[in-house]
């Protein structure tokens, strides 16, 4: 078991893939929505896109997809596949409704930055009942510059009144975990879809199976 990192004050969680189980509904939905046009998206690109502010991965589909590729005609199909399934049910991930309010009752301030625009982040979180647990939501559409650079957690850390060296970060995808490093956090990477290698596992404190196992992390 890792071990418990002292002088924390606050935790700054990314959203999809780590409170929400959302990363496979929008893998799902992109390679379905691309098959609908008649186009083949290999799980590559789709792995590209973790993580990264929806104009950057716009880029990143259009680069890789081809010119002759109908992104706006993929990108309404997408968002109505996404809206079918979200609209149903909002999944979160086990253990983060408990794990939220236990952080809640020891008063430790709360922030979430996620590469989600604003629209669809607090849209989610209202419904889920989860946006009452946070003192400061930066989304993708709300800064200049996304993930992988330090600016969102930076943000959130500013907002809590925390010094960023004080903030435990938890991220899934690679993109975060720099951006919360390059912030000056500690950072807890909870694998959903992407996998830690190498590179990455040097900016982590530690890697996790689950949400459920970072109270021990936090001295809780």
């Amino acid at each position: 078991m890792p071990k418990k990192l002292a002088n924390l004050t606050a935790i700054i969680f990314d959203m999809d893939g780590i409170l929400l189980d959302s990363e496979q509904i929008y893998r799902r939905a992109s390679i379905l929505a691309a098959k609908q046009l008649g186009f083949v998206m290999e799980e590559e690109t789709y792995i590209a896109t973790i993580g990264v502010a929806d104009e950057d991965a716009v880029k990143i589909i259009k680069q890789q997809m081809g010119k002759n590729f109908p992104f706006a005609n993929f990108e309404k199909k997408w968002g109505q596949i996404v809206a079918r399934e979200m609209e149903q049910n909002i999944p979160l991930k086990r253990g983060v409704r408990q794990l939220l309010n236990l952080l809640t009752n020891h008063n430790v301030p709360i922030g979430l930055a996620t590469s989600t625009p604003y629209e669809r982040t607090h849209k989610y979180l209202q419904k889920s009942g989860l946006k009452k647990f946070f003192h400061s939501i930066i989304c993708g559409d709300e800064v200049k510059n996304g993930k992988p650079h330090p600016e969102p957690y930076l943000r959130v850390a500013r907002d809590l009144g925390v010094d960023p060296h004080f903030c435990l970060a938890v991220e899934d995808s690679y993109n975060g975990v720099l951006s919360a490093y390059r912030a000056g956090m500690k950072v807890i990477m909870i694998p959903d879809i992407l996998q830690p290698n190498e590179e990455i596992k040097q900016f982590t404190h530690a890697i996790l199976p689950s949400i459920s196992h970072l109270q021990k992390i936090f001295n809780l």
